[in-house]
């Protein structure tokens, strides 16, 4: 990792090689440095140009000399560097730059693991783009585009990042990457290697550091610091800036510096834990840098490679709180924000995203500022009115969880609304769970004979719903179970369950959605936040997702 001392020492060598003072063995010191950090290489080269321009200049080369001016006697930087000298100290970082270059075509040649993804929060990847998931190694060369939320990254080399969207990101190696535009939280612990970080027109290189960068589409950027220092340098020549702990500095769209300021911690979101980064530079001492051995790694001892530091949020098949999304209207088919980026939704008509000034609670959890809200049936609409509709990643074949908060309002007697599953995006009605407020109670369905409620419900009160469906196995029925408001510690005996006849439930379940009844009126609406499915009751109930915006 690059320090203080190991900066100084380089810097002071190559002046003893500028004043024709170095041994051989500080040669070899100096060689060694370079070639252990290339970025050393354009900061010697740099010194040396300048001190032989200050040499050529002050030693009278190509000045004008008048012959009542008295001949000075020229300062001892004048004349240091005579061809010959110049020559070998070019020589001297051409032969590093050529070693480097060899091992760079090498690298670039066959991709190696530069880094694990740690973990995503609502991610929304860019047209076109492959996404990648949670215990994914990436390699040299991959670029990272996504369009909304972040994720977080654990690099080989002991660093680790967190990139939020809008961005284009690329990781060149373990110790380089390059943001295009976006915002980086970069964490560069004890005993991690050191990092560059190439904007279009900077170039930061930590120093035992904490900070973060902001790249804006117009190229203008940002860095802050929270802890050590960084070095930012014009990619287009230019006085290089040291920015120390609490400070922050502001670029233009040239690189040209036009402000500093105090660094805004609270502004940006945690890196991941120093404890994380160890795990994954443990990882990276014992598989190395094949991508084929991560990837056995993860798929055959994921337990102790992964699963013990990943939150349980993370074995979620959906998990939407609805708050990335800017307030209006949600139509057609898209992709929303579900943790993997897997579920395609379908909307019709009378669905929108809302800002509520108070967020939804009930049984122990709360949802955010932003919930989906769905009208109730127009007077062109017949019968049900389907609002939406998800096709899960994977099928309902073992148990699995619902959870969502609802709140209906201008609720009365004869109003209606289901969450459903069923084996189609466009459910029969009388094969197929449903969970939901009808005749002002909740209630869970299999057939329409058989029904249970449980408790009334209130006009605008919040509600927890929890269902959990163990689906048939061969000729023995599965079940299903509704909880309403379970107790935050736990959700103890269901309030309604029902046996699933094989007779009666698909083979195959993978659809979910929501509709209204036929008699709720067009001024009633049902809000719905944090909409989950997962495996779990800890993980689909209880869990939070691990960044923060």
């Amino acid at each position: 990792m690059s320090n203080p001392t190991d900066i100084q020492l380089a810097e002071s060598l190559t002046a003893r090689m500028i004043d024709d003072e170095m041994p051989v063995e500080d040669h070899r010191r100096l060689s060694a440095l370079l070639r252990d950090d290339p970025q050393r290489i354009s900061d010697y080269v740099e010194q040396v140009m300048v001190a032989n321009m200050l040499g050529w200049q002050l030693s009278g080369a190509g000045g004008i000399q008048t012959e009542a001016a008295p001949k000075q006697p020229a300062p001892a930087v004048a004349g240091r560097i005579g061809r010959w000298k110049w020559a070998a100290a070019i020589g001297l970082a051409a032969s590093v730059i050529i070693g480097v270059m060899m091992v760079s075509r090498t690298t670039r040649s066959t991709p190696t693991v530069a880094a694990l993804l740690l973990e995503t929060r609502d991610v929304v990847w860019a047209d076109g783009v492959d996404p990648i998931y949670v215990n994914e190694p990436i390699v040299t060369g991959r670029t990272l585009e996504l369009k909304s939320g972040a994720l977080s990254l654990g690099l080989t080399g002991g660093a680790g990042m967190v990139i939020v969207g809008p961005c284009q990101f690329t990781l060149d190696s373990a110790t380089e990457a390059r943001l295009d535009y976006g915002l980086i939280v970069s964490e560069v612990p004890p005993g991690a290697a050191s990092i560059q970080l190439n904007t279009p027109t900077l170039r930061l290189r930590d120093i035992g550091t904490q900070f973060a960068t902001v790249v804006n589409r117009d190229r203008s950027c940002e860095i802050h610091v929270f802890d050590g220092r960084v070095r930012v340098s014009p990619t287009r020549g230019g006085e290089a800036v040291m920015l120390e702990a609490e400070q922050a500095i502001v670029f233009d769209a040239q690189g040209q510096l036009i402000e500093r300021t105090a660094a805004a911690a609270d502004r940006f979101p945690a890196p991941p834990s120093r404890q994380r980064l160890r795990e994954v530079q443990q990882l990276a001492s014992q598989l190395g840098d094949d991508p084929a051995a991560w990837v056995r790694a993860r798929d055959t001892t994921a337990p102790s490679m992964v699963t013990e530091s990943i939150p349980q949020y993370y074995t979620l098949m959906i998990a939407e709180d609805f708050d990335w999304l800017k307030p209006g209207r949600l139509t057609g088919q898209r992709r929303l924000l579900d943790r993997q980026d897997a579920a395609s939704w379908s909307f019709g008509p009378g669905v929108s995203i809302i800002d509520v000034n108070q967020p939804m609670a009930a049984g122990g959890v709360t949802g955010r500022g932003h919930v989906m809200q769905l009208a109730g049936r127009q007077t062109r609409e017949d019968g049900l009115a389907n609002r939406f509709n998800v096709q899960l990643d994977e099928a309902i074949d073992k148990p699995i969880f619902v959870a969502f908060l609802a709140r209906y309002v201008g609720l009365d007697s004869d109003d209606f609304f289901s969450l459903w599953i069923d084996s189609d995006r466009m459910p029969g009605g009388n094969k197929v769970i449903n969970v939901g407020i009808k005749d002002g109670r909740y209630f869970l369905r299999h057939t329409i004979d058989q029904e249970k409620y449980t408790g009334a419900a209130d006009d605008q009160a919040d509600a927890l719903f929890v269902l959990r469906v163990d689906p048939p196995s061969g000729a023995a029925p599965g079940q299903a179970a509704l909880w309403i408001n379970p107790p935050a510690d736990g959700p103890g005996e269901p309030d309604a369950t029902f046996a699933l006849s094989p007779k009666h439930i698909p083979n195959v379940m993978r659809w979910l959605g929501v509709r209204m009844g036929s008699h709720t009126e067009p001024t009633d609406a049902l809000l719905i936040d944090r909409l989950r499915v997962g495996r779990t009751y800890e993980a689909t109930v209880l869990s939070e997702p691990p960044l923060h915006e």
